[in-house]
């Protein structure tokens, strides 16, 4: 005679983080697949450090790139649009949606993305800690045009 499982608790209540696991490798297995689809893109993460300089002084300070942030796999979507009404949320005036995986230091607003020789201005920054997975919304760098 099996158990019978309480009502009030779902089924995956009963899997535990194999089930979280598995369901993140599935995600993640689809974003490698879509990234092969579109060629196995990278992209650069642009974050500066900033040091010196007075603007009382008319001192410009110095900007120095932060390195081991450049050619991260990525997975980009033009279409935010049609992205947001398949999977919900906001894309506000977003050009692109870029997924990353796997990066060592999480991503903010501050930075930059360039991608296939456009700069990027970070939106808004969505990290799943549990899966690595990094979702931007971006719009192309006014500086830039």
């Amino acid at each position: 005679m099996g158990t019978k499982l309480p009502a009030a608790s779902a089924g995956s209540d009963y899997a535990g983080d194999n089930f979280a696991v598995e369901t993140w490798h599935l995600e993640k297995d689809a974003w490698q697949r879509n990234r092969a689809n579109q060629g196995n893109k990278t992209a650069d993460v642009l974050r500066y450090t900033v040091a010196g300089g007075d603007p009382v002084a008319g001192l410009q300070p110095t900007y120095t790139i932060v390195s081991g942030l450049s050619g991260l796999d990525v997975f980009a979507d033009n279409q935010p649009k049609v992205y947001a009404r398949k999977f919900g949320g906001k894309t506000d005036d977003a050009n692109v949606v870029f997924v990353f995986y796997d990066v060592v230091d999480s991503i903010t607003k501050q930075d930059l993305v360039k991608y296939e020789s456009n700069r990027y201005e970070v939106i808004e920054v969505d990290f799943k800690a549990q899966s690595g997975r990094i979702e931007i919304l971006a719009r192309i760098d006014k500086s830039d045009v």
